[in-house]
């Protein structure tokens, strides 16, 4: 697993041994694809964040700042190293905390641009996800929510804040669906 552009462009990615599940390079590559070049002032959330894989990548092509939520102890440590590796943890926050809670504890304490949600896969996590109610206190106007689910799971229609589903793309056993604001 490695960053695939920007400054970090190549580094290598350290994973823990069980327990989580990277998104992979080829699926990273598509997803930062369709979402297009980084503006370089957008902060950034990634949600179960396992490796960092996906706040990385957009740090290293340009974000001002990624906050990072994990509760799993080695996904903590991967992510650490990996921010160092990269040498971008100067723009990294990691967040050692189950996502629900923090999601409560933080609703409109800050705000984000761009939101990588990537939960374990056969929980109903995504549902609960779609179903928040705070998403509108989170994110700044003209944010996007990016979920990764099982390929076999059907993409929720909608956020509970009005955004819409705007792209759904299978990647072999995963799926990518990006939520945007209506109108």
């Amino acid at each position: 697993m490695r960053v695939i552009t920007g400054s970090a462009r190549g580094s290598r990615l350290v994973c823990p041994r069980e327990g989580v599940r990277p998104t992979a390079d080829r699926v990273r590559e598509a997803l930062f694809s369709h979402l297009g070049v980084f503006r370089g002032n957008e902060r950034v959330l990634d949600l179960f964040a396992g490796t960092g894989a996906l706040g990385i990548e957009a740090l290293s092509r340009g974000a001002a700042e990624c906050v990072f939520v994990e509760e799993a102890k080695p996904s903590l440590d991967a992510i650490r190293r990996n921010l160092e590796h990269c040498r971008l943890a100067d723009r990294g926050v990691v967040v050692a905390d189950n996502v629900f809670r923090w999601l409560r504890r933080i609703d409109g304490g800050s705000r984000f641009d761009m939101v990588f949600a990537d939960p374990p896969y056969g929980e109903k996590h995504v549902e609960e996800l779609a179903r928040r109610a705070g998403w509108a206190n989170l994110l700044n106007p003209g944010a996007v929510v990016i979920l990764e689910h099982e390929s076999q799971s059907p993409s929720p229609p909608a956020l509970s804040n009005g955004y819409i589903l705007d792209f759904d793309r299978r990647y072999g056993g995963a799926r990518i669906s990006i939520y945007r604001e209506a109108g």
